[in-house]
């Protein structure tokens, strides 16, 4: 291979190396910027600034369930990330909402016994059920992403998520999600209640006792 021919074979070599470490150098800025936006995003208030609960330094975050359930994520360890109503490729999250009453996306069906349709259940129906209404608190940044970060990151169809912010008079603004497993050491504090409006605190005594006690009733899913 005569000279003339190698130099220019290096020269084109060199360019293509200045090429790739400038497109390493440009991918690398663009994902900052990204995780910038991202960060922003997550630090701003949950979608609704005129939404009271959801924008206020009191804001606390909740995992809404029942007691049968809770015996579960007690018994695995953690809140685990809700398959149901999963479709595609939708990313699987757990659930919270910073309501102070029951929330109502969090309302389970059952099949009617007289009519052989499933429909959804009343509070009294689910704590006959499935024992006492409960909710579990995380801190925030244990429910980091909001309903619009589910909406752009979690790969939802958008005509399901219009579905469900109008299912049984959900807040979209009031949701968040955590992407992850939730673990008990996470959990901060364990309420139940009866009624969906007046809430108590349970620990690890003779109530909880009780709690656990009433969960072990079948029917509502």
């Amino acid at each position: 291979m005569n000279e003339p021919l190698l130099l220019l074979l290096g020269i084109i070599a060199a360019i293509g190396a200045a090429v790739a470490r400038w497109n390493s150098a440009r991918s690398k800025k663009a994902k900052r910027r990204d995780d910038e936006r991202l960060t922003q995003s997550l630090a701003e208030p949950a979608d609704d600034p005129r939404d009271d609960d959801a924008t206020s330094g009191m804001v606390r975050w909740w995992h809404y369930t029942l007691a049968r359930t809770l015996a579960e994520i007690l018994a695995s360890g953690a809140i685990k990330r809700s398959t149901l109503g999963v479709s595609g490729g939708e990313r699987t999250a757990v659930w919270f909402s910073c309501r102070t009453d029951w929330e109502p996306t969090a309302t389970r069906g059952l099949l009617d016994s007289r009519t052989g349709q499933r429909r959804t259940a009343t509070i009294e129906e689910m704590v006959a059920g499935g024992g006492e209404l409960v909710r579990l608190e995380v801190p925030a940044t244990v429910a980091r992403y909001t309903w619009a970060d589910h909406r752009r990151l979690g790969q939802i169809d958008p005509r399901m998520a219009d579905t469900l912010e109008r299912a049984l008079g959900g807040e979209p603004a009031k949701w968040r999600l955590s992407y992850d497993d939730v673990p008990l050491s996470q959990i901060v504090n364990i309420e139940a209640s009866m009624d969906g409006h007046s809430w108590r605190s349970v620990g690890t005594g003779s109530e909880f006792a009780v709690l656990m006690k009433r969960a072990a009733k079948p029917g509502v899913q």
